[in-house]
């Protein structure tokens, strides 16, 4: 049998890692198996541990408790530079005076590769990455997504058996993030390395992640893939933390026959509906029924966002664009049970049958 969180095959494996930055803990007994080949993304906010974690694999930031492993073999006492790991810095990290060629050889020759096979590995790594025709450019004169395809370079070049990204699309602009992340999706599925993709965005760690591990205050709260952490929050913190705009939290009393223990319900703005407010004889199968008044309603492209009080309670509802209600409407909010998510006390998820 298996333990939870890690999978057969694991090729890189922490178990009860914990880092101390001075007084400070950074990683609190961190347990996460990343499968061979397989892109895992760690998802948190700022202060999470994320980067944390990566230098910790890469033998940047020691250990004070805890193993980790690639490939069953024991890290912890091997140096950096003899880890077969690679790591793509958030700063990007190139030698201004140096042209791209040469920034991307240059662990190279600090490895004893001679000058001509190591220009010519450069140049098959540009190639991988998509900045071949900039290998005679300095850092200075390349723009963001230039610099990012050639710090992805310069990892590639060492052939590594682990890829480590810490935010790597943090430098660019909205628009040049949605492209190179579908880049960085196809390029990890040619080069098939096993790779820690550290981001604090949901919506790059969802559409690029094979499984999402979400890291919490030094604490993995829950891995898992992409569509069963969206549809299974294990906490209430991921639940919150994964989607936008934020999940509606209300009483779990509000729901008929919460489940025992069940202190709040969770709903997304999607799986809520809009009715007419004099509707009657009301869904025998609703998870959730609440008359309220329509306040501002958000246009957002084919969508819209409504912003309904119900009561003292507030909750936001996502319908399509031609279907916005006016302000000042009257309606009843609706939701199935098989899309409300219940927590305890605590902020676990409470199982719950048809509840998610």
């Amino acid at each position: 049998m298996t333990a939870p969180g890690h999978p057969p095959g694991a090729g890189l494996r922490l178990a009860g890692v914990r880092v101390r930055h001075g007084p400070i803990e950074a990683l609190r007994g961190v347990d996460l198996s990343v499968r061979r080949g397989e892109l895992l993304v760690v998802l948190g906010p700022s202060a999470a541990g994320k980067s944390t974690l990566l230098r910790a694999v890469a033998g940047l930031d020691r250990l004070a408790a805890g193993t980790l492993t690639h490939a069953g073999r024991d890290l912890a006492a091997v140096p950096p530079h003899r880890r077969d790991v690679a790591m793509v810095f958030q700063s990007y990290a190139l030698f201004p005076h140096l042209d791209v060629a040469r920034n991307i050889a240059f662990g190279l020759a600090v490895r004893g590769v001679d000058r001509r096979a190591a220009r010519a590995r450069a140049a098959t790594a540009a190639a991988t990455a998509g900045c071949a025709h900039l290998l005679d450019r300095r850092p200075g004169h390349l723009s963001g997504g230039e610099r990012q395809r050639v710090a992805l370079a310069r990892a590639l070049v060492r052939e590594p058996a682990v890829l480590l990204l810490d935010e790597p699309l943090s430098q660019l602009d909205a628009e040049l993030r949605a492209g190179t992340r579908a880049e960085l999706r196809a390029l990890h599925d040619r080069i098939g390395a096993t790779t820690l993709h550290v981001t604090h965005d949901q919506a790059e760690a969802m559409a690029i992640g094979d499984r999402i591990a979400v890291l919490r205050e030094g604490r993995i709260e829950q891995v898992a893939t992409p569509e069963e952490l969206w549809r299974a929050p294990a906490t209430r913190f991921v639940a919150r933390f994964v989607g936008s705009p934020w999940i509606t939290f209300l009483p779990a009393g509000l729901a008929p026959d919460p489940p025992p223990g069940a202190v709040d319900l969770a709903v997304r703005p999607e799986d809520l509906r809009l009715a007419p407010a004099d509707r009657t004889g009301g869904d025998a199968g609703a998870g959730l029924d609440l008359a309220g008044s329509v306040g501002r309603v958000e246009p957002a492209g084919a969508d819209a966002y409504a912003h309904v009080a119900a009561g003292q309670r507030r909750l936001v509802v996502r319908l399509p664009a031609r279907d916005r209600p006016a302000a000042g409407t009257a309606v009843r909010v609706t939701a199935a049970r098989a899309d409300l998510h219940f927590f305890d006390a605590a902020g676990d998820r409470v199982p719950a049958g048809g509840a998610g």
